[in-house]
């Protein structure tokens, strides 16, 4: 349970086009199978195309939703996730010290 609030606390900070790549990256993840990405993120599969831009209405997935995916590529890809949260962390950094310079 600690883990899933850590993942609900990282997901608050996410901007939404971030949450759209870790959506892509699960969809990838499971071999682009909607069925088993919508599972992971206990999402409906029309939403979940949505969060993939395949409709034309288009959809951000929400806190809950995105702390969802980070749960899902967890457990099926740690490092990776690990890798992309850090990616993230360091355009944050530039951005702050930017407003130092």
């Amino acid at each position: 349970m600690e883990r899933e609030r850590l993942f609900l606390e990282i997901a608050k900070y996410l901007p939404n086009e971030v949450r759209r790549e870790l959506v892509q990256r699960l969809f990838e993840v499971n071999e682009h199978s909607i069925c088993a990405t919508s599972k992971d993120m206990q999402t409906s599969r029309v939403q979940l195309y949505r969060y993939l831009g395949l409709t034309k209405r288009r959809n951000y997935p929400s806190d809950e939703v995105t702390m969802r995916a980070l749960k899902a590529l967890y457990q099926k890809r740690p490092a990776e996730l690990t890798y992309l949260l850090q990616q993230q962390l360091e355009r944050m950094k530039r951005l702050v010290e930017a407003l130092y310079v």
